[in-house]
């Protein structure tokens, strides 16, 4: 059970959550693999043992704006997750909209 404010904030500091780190970390990698040679999106999956939509969906987290990177720190909403990350398609492309996406206080 965790106390959640007004806005969405944990009424008590959090750690950072790893398993989001761990997204953003795969995330730049996968992205620079392609660009490093003639590796496409579908090679990479087959190489990685992955499936393409998984990999598009962590990928396109490199366009994360930076109040959302800030989640690297632990003040991320408190119910904001890896899950939502990746499953409430692709992010707006302005970080303004980004905010109100992830309902980020």
């Amino acid at each position: 059970m965790r106390l959640v404010q007004p806005g969405g904030a944990g009424a008590v500091p959090r750690d950072a959550d790893h398993s989001m780190i761990d997204l953003l970390i795969k995330a730049r990698h996968w992205r620079a693999r392609p660009s490093e040679g003639k590796l496409t999106i579908t090679d990479l999956a087959r190489e990685e043992r992955i499936n393409t939509s998984w990999l598009a969906r962590v990928v396109r987290l490199n366009f994360l704006g930076p109040e959302l990177v800030r989640i690297l720190t632990g003040s991320q909403p408190a119910l904001m997750n890896a899950a939502q990350l990746t499953s409430s398609g692709p992010p707006p492309l302005n970080w303004n909209e980004q905010v109100e996406h992830f309902a980020i206080p």
